[in-house]
């Protein structure tokens, strides 16, 4: 009989502070797209509801690439202030509206 290595299940705080790292990044990426400041953590450190609807997405499976990509892609549609209004966390990263995107990419 052959040793087994076991390997220790991932710990969950390790993943949830792995997962808010990932979404942060993604975020990050938005405001350097749309010019803007969507805060990540409130003034005590903790998530906000922009975080928090990335993490919700990446806890669907979606890759960080395709985050990064829909984003682009909506930067590059924005032609008038209008257009820009929708260039927000809550627009974009909603699971329907995040899903249209993933299907508009080129």
């Amino acid at each position: 009989m052959t040793d087994l290595h076991l390997v220790p299940p991932p710990d969950p705080e390790q993943q949830a502070e792995s997962m808010l790292k990932r979404a942060e990044a993604i975020l990050n990426f938005l405001n350097l797209k749309a010019q803007r400041r969507f805060p990540a953590r409130t003034p005590k450190g903790q998530p906000t509801s922009a975080l928090l609807l990335i993490v919700d997405r990446l806890r669907d499976g979606w890759p960080d690439a395709d985050f990064r990509s829909v984003i682009a892609m909506k930067a590059r549609n924005v032609r008038t202030d209008k257009d820009a209004f929708y260039l927000r966390p809550e627009t974009l990263f909603r699971k329907s509206n995040f899903e249209m995107s993933i299907g508009e990419l080129e």
